[in-house]
Order: C-alpha cells, then sequence, then structure tokens
C-alpha cells in the first residue's frame, strides 16, 4: 500500500530522528543516563534486530509523538475556551504576565510559572476540570477498603477513572 505523502514526510523524519541516535551512538561514548526512547529502542534492536526494526521503531515514536501533541493541544483547547467564557480572569493573568515577564512578543516556558501563580493555577484548574485522560495514576491500596461499595484487599492496584 502506498504511502500518502504526509505519511511518507512523517516516516522520512522519524528516520532521520532514527539515524541521527545511530550516528551519535557511533561517535561519541554511549552513556546509559542520557538515554532517550529511541536510544533504548536501538539498544534492543542490537539485541533482536528481527523484532525491533527500524520500523517498528518509527512505529513507536510516531504513536509517542502524536499522543503527546494531541494531548497537550486538547489542554490548550480547553485552557483557551475556559478563559474567553471568563473574560475577567482572562485579563488578570494577561496583566500577570505583562507585569512579570514583559509586553514584547515572548513564549512562557516552565521556569516563568514561579512569577505567575495565577496563570499557573489556571493551568492547574483546567487539568483538574476537564483532565484529557481520565484514568489517575495507579494506586494500590495500602490496607483494605471499600471503594463505591466494593470490598479491596490491600494491595489491590486500582485504576481510578476521573470521569465516573
Amino acid at each position: 500500500m502506498a504511502l500518502t505523502f504526509y505519511e511518507e514526510k512523517r516516516d522520512n523524519f522519524m528516520q532521520d530522528v532514527i539515524e541521527e541516535h545511530k550516528n551519535n551512538r557511533k561517535g561519541s561514548s554511549f552513556e546509559q543516563k542520557n538515554n532517550t526512547m529511541i536510544d533504548v529502542l536501538l539498544s534492543l534492536q542490537d539485541l533482536e534486530p528481527d523484532y525491533y526494526t527500524d520500523e517498528v521503531i518509527r512505529g513507536m515514536g510516531q504513536v509517542t509523538l502524536s499522543a503527546e501533541t494531541d494531548t497537550t493541544a486538547s489542554t490548550m483547547e480547553w485552557a483557551l475556551s475556559l478563559l474567553l467564557n471568563n473574560p475577567e480572569a482572562l485579563k488578570k493573568s494577561q496583566n500577570e504576565i505583562d507585569t512579570h515577564i514583559g509586553q514584547s512578543p515572548r513564549l512562557l516556558d516552565d521556569s516563568n510559572l514561579a512569577q505567575l501563580p495565577y496563570f499557573h493555577g489556571i493551568i492547574n484548574e483546567t487539568l483538574q476540570m476537564y483532565p484529557i485522560v481520565p484514568i489517575l495514576v495507579p494506586h494500590e491500596s495500602s490496607n483494605e477498603c471499600v471503594v463505591r461499595g466494593f470490598r479491596v484487599s490491600r494491595g489491590t492496584m486500582l485504576l481510578v477513572n476521573m470521569w465516573q
């Protein structure tokens, strides 16, 4: 089956990333502590080349990139929607950014959050009100307990659906 223009472009991009990591592994001392997902998959490819082909690694990279991009975009969409429906909060956050960061065109990053408590609160509130993924991080019960009428034994892994 032939790839579309965009699929081919995406595959070429991911293959370039793989090749760059392969070249970096050959050209320098390869340290375990600085491994990326691609580096780990390439190490597995060394052990099982028939299973961890470049095609499999490309696919895993594309799925990961897509998932990260989609959740971030969806969170931003919710945050902007909430702000547009609350002009006072929008104005207050804009004033905070202008006061602490400046009015020139700029991108904010994580290091700015300490200076922007109101803006940081908007992000946290958005994630609380409209989480993109409804399942919380797995929890293990430390004692026997009852959850929604079900007896849960000590040591049981719980997956909590926030939307229920």
